[in-house]
């Protein structure tokens, strides 16, 4: 599993570290790549967001909290899953945005907050389809996985085998056909 380190480089404005490729990882380079648009990492409380998650975050997905604090794109995007929900097309599920370490309504604590009963002590939301449909991390007996939850019927479907590899995953959106 590739982790991020966190290195003490010049941040470009769209919070991408500057200074040679060498220095990027492969979650920051698949984010370039795909035009992200990272939250402001100024708000970050990291004991209070870390004691807040259920289970220790794996080094991968703390990483990218740290760095970029959430996100999203400026077009619309899919993530090819391992087990598809009954209504994704061709294996791809739609994907909104990562939820953040700011306040309102995308911020990663009230996520938390909303479904600590729901997904108990093993799960937590890191990112939404929007509707109600959210991305989460789940502990398992051999590490710990990303996964789709349907909230319409509260199934789990596994999109990847770790954080790093769902952002891997992630791509434009076909355009529908008119």
């Amino acid at each position: 599993m590739a982790t991020l380190p966190i290195l003490a480089q010049r941040r470009t404005s769209a919070g991408f570290m500057a200074g040679s490729d060498s220095a990027v990882t492969e979650i920051e380079q698949k984010l370039r790549e795909l035009n992200f648009s990272p939250a402001s990492t100024s708000a970050l409380k990291e004991r209070t967001l870390l004691e807040a998650l259920p289970f220790a975050p794996p080094p991968d997905y703390r990483e990218f909290l740290m760095r970029f604090g959430g996100g999203d794109f400026d077009v619309l995007m899919d993530v090819r899953c391992d087990e598809p929900p009954p209504l994704a097309e061709d294996g791809l599920c739609s994907f909104g945005w990562f939820f953040g370490v700011g306040a309102g309504g995308a911020s990663l604590l009230s996520a938390l907050r909303m479904t600590e009963e729901e997904f108990g002590p093993n799960m937590f939301a890191f990112a939404s389809v929007g509707g109600g449909d959210m991305y989460c991390l789940r502990r398992t007996e051999s590490g710990v996985d990303a996964v789709f939850w349907d909230h319409d019927t509260a199934e789990v479907y596994t999109v990847a085998g770790s954080f790093t590899e769902f952002v891997k995953r992630l791509q434009p959106a076909e355009e529908p056909v008119t």
